[in-house]
């Protein structure tokens, strides 16, 4: 289910164009996962790292569905890129998914290094409800990615409490 024959070549550079990689695709999967678990079980106790693993699956995942269609990330920011890649499958991934997918991205850079703006950046302290929200954004991401790719992926366990 990809849009049009020559949508790829809009990417612009950062973008290398070639033929799906199903293998590439469910490795990536596996690996968003292991990260949306990893998230799940951190929410209590570290929100700051849930929602940097949290912005890892749902990246992961916007990187599986390039795989799928071909397409690999070559770009020096590749986090950035990868909201790029998500905003140019809008039949894919609506306004409010691409924004957040934008907003988790800015978050976890600030969560690990601080506010670059600042000249002695502290990493910023992510809320509990902030978290949690960057959790069910990265399992909405990865379903859609899922239902996408026709790749069946579990729902990750129930965080332990």
């Amino acid at each position: 289910m990809t849009p049009g024959p020559d949508w790829r070549r809009e990417l612009g550079r950062g973008f290398v164009i070639g033929v799906s990689n199903p293998a590439m695709r469910d490795r990536l999967l596996r690996s968003a996962r292991s990260s949306l678990r990893g998230a799940q079980t951190l929410l209590g106790d570290s929100p700051s790292e849930a929602t940097v693993l949290a912005e890892n699956a749902a990246r992961m995942a916007v990187v599986a569905l390039a795989a799928h269609d071909g397409v690999r990330i070559d770009a020096p920011n590749k986090h950035a890129a990868a909201v790029v890649y998500a905003r140019a499958r809008p039949e894919a991934f609506d306004a409010a998914t691409t924004n957040g997918l934008e907003f988790l991205r800015r978050t976890r850079n600030e969560a690990m290094y601080g506010d670059a703006r600042s000249e002695w950046p502290a990493p910023l302290e992510v809320s509990a409800t902030d978290a949690t929200a960057a959790v069910e954004l990265a399992q909405r991401v990865m379903s859609r990615v899922a239902t996408l790719t026709a790749r069946t992926i579990p729902p990750p366990p129930a965080a332990s409490q």
